[in-house]
């Protein structure tokens, strides 16, 4: 069983000042059990990890109180701050390319995938993804086409029905054990 503390009014972290005592080093940390008490609570990291990642660009987040055994185990986790960072989203990177690429879900076909040009204001080329499409064809990056894999069997088109008989048969075969 684990409890994720969802506000900040509950918890209060000081991970700017690292004490020492007795040759162990800690953090202090507050946390409201009950409403408008706190209690205080220590956190060891000898090898001043927590320092370390926040160092680096980690921030701390809520933590999660969980029970294990007869201990009462708080998770703190520390998230990268990307702010400063350039995204990593492709929207980003896409928007200087000339290419777009556009994707809709269908109704007789899984989706259908058009590929924009910009530059010429018109559709390059259009596919609808099927089954077919999805797992015995692969994208060629050179000229842009969906050609058939090189199968191990020999150019023959994928069952889809039975490789998920199959799945299901290995997954019970599995839960068996």
């Amino acid at each position: 069983m684990s409890l994720s503390v969802m506000n900040h009014d509950v918890y209060q972290e000081d991970f700017t000042m690292l004490h020492a005592d007795k040759g162990r080093k800690f953090y202090k940390l507050k946390l409201g059990l009950v409403s408008r008490q706190f209690k205080s609570f220590l956190v060891r990291d000898n090898k001043e990890r927590i320092q370390v990642l926040m160092n680096e660009g980690f921030v701390p987040a809520l933590p999660t109180i969980s029970f294990k055994g007869h201990k009462l185990l708080l998770n703190l986790p520390l998230v990268k701050n990307n702010k400063d960072e350039e995204s990593s989203k492709p929207t980003r990177a896409a928007s200087t390319s000339c290419i777009e690429l556009g994707i809709d879900l269908g109704l007789k076909h899984f989706a259908v995938v058009s590929v924009h040009d910009r530059r010429q204001d018109k559709e390059v080329a259009r596919y609808f993804l099927g089954v077919r499409e999805l797992f015995d064809k692969q994208f060629d990056g050179t000229d842009g086409r969906l050609c058939f894999q090189e199968s191990k069997e020999g150019g023959t088109p994928s069952n889809i029905k039975l490789k998920l008989i199959r799945l299901r048969e290995q997954i019970q075969a599995l839960q068996r054990k």
